[in-house]
């Protein structure tokens, strides 16, 4: 990647239940010059970020992991759908049979991933809506 922030100026959503690797996920995002939104643990508490959002300002993003603990992010991603902002899957759980990433067209970048390979895809997808 040329550019070494080009997230700059992009609010991006993230969905992860592990506090870890939400860090993790914070941290990458953030050097590429991203606003976090999040993390948030849970798609309750995505829902209510994405409604606080949809009244202020525009989301530009999101990664979401597929399995919340006891729930999945189908909420969210379909929400995400909605809105039309770009979203990608950031799951461990692959192949997932008969679960949210069934029919919901959206990039998916597995766990454990490389800094750089989350990155480029979640810059992939914002560029794309661009």
């Amino acid at each position: 990647m040329d550019n070494p922030r080009p997230l700059l100026g992009c609010l991006v959503l993230i969905v992860e239940d592990e506090p870890i690797i939400s860090l993790d996920v914070a941290m990458t995002l953030e050097t590429a010059g991203a606003e976090v939104l999040g993390p948030c643990y849970s798609a309750k508490s995505a829902l209510d970020a994405l409604d606080a959002v949809v009244k202020g300002r525009a989301l530009h993003g999101a990664v979401i992991d597929v399995n919340l603990g006891g729930h999945t992010s189908e909420a969210v991603a379909k929400k995400l759908k909605k809105l039309s902002v770009p979203f990608v899957f950031h799951t461990g759980n692959i192949p997932v049979n008969g679960q949210v990433i069934n029919g919901i067209d959206a990039p998916i970048v597995r766990k454990p991933s490389y800094p750089d390979e989350l990155l480029q895809c979640v810059v992939g997808c914002v560029c794309q809506r661009s």
